[in-house]
């Protein structure tokens, strides 16, 4: 978690606990322009949202899943057809997961799109 906090320049504190500021107040000489003023945070919106996912994640996703992956281990073992089948039935019965899963293969898509339009196969511009 220190690894994250020193990366992300945010409070150790808050990101372990979810208390207190996400980000210590910076001192600088020279106040920001509008324009930098807005892109700073919108900077860190995204980056809250980001720490807030994988704080999530690190936290509180073994605990919530555990028993969800235990029950798909339990009932299809290695067998990738049932398990494909059990996703199946879980995005055709839930209509939020269809929603969320259609929105992030787009947003998927246009990441590797744009990737794939910057660069050349062999990493040249």
């Amino acid at each position: 978690m220190s690894m994250l906090a020193d990366y992300f320049g945010c409070d150790l504190h808050w990101l372990e606990t979810g208390e207190g500021e996400p980000f210590p107040k910076l001192q600088t000489e020279e106040p920001l322009s509008e324009f930098q003023a807005r892109r700073a945070e919108k900077c860190k919106e995204v980056e809250l949202d980001s720490l807030a996912k994988m704080r999530f994640k690190l936290q509180r996703a073994p605990v919530y899943f555990e028993d969800f992956f235990d029950f798909i281990f339990e009932m299809y073992g290695d067998d990738q057809e049932a398990v494909e089948k059990f996703l199946s039935k879980l995005y055709e019965s839930h209509a939020n997961y269809r929603i969320w899963l259609n929105e992030k293969k787009q947003t998927d898509r246009g990441a590797v799109d744009k990737f794939s339009a910057t660069k050349s196969v062999n990493g040249e511009d």
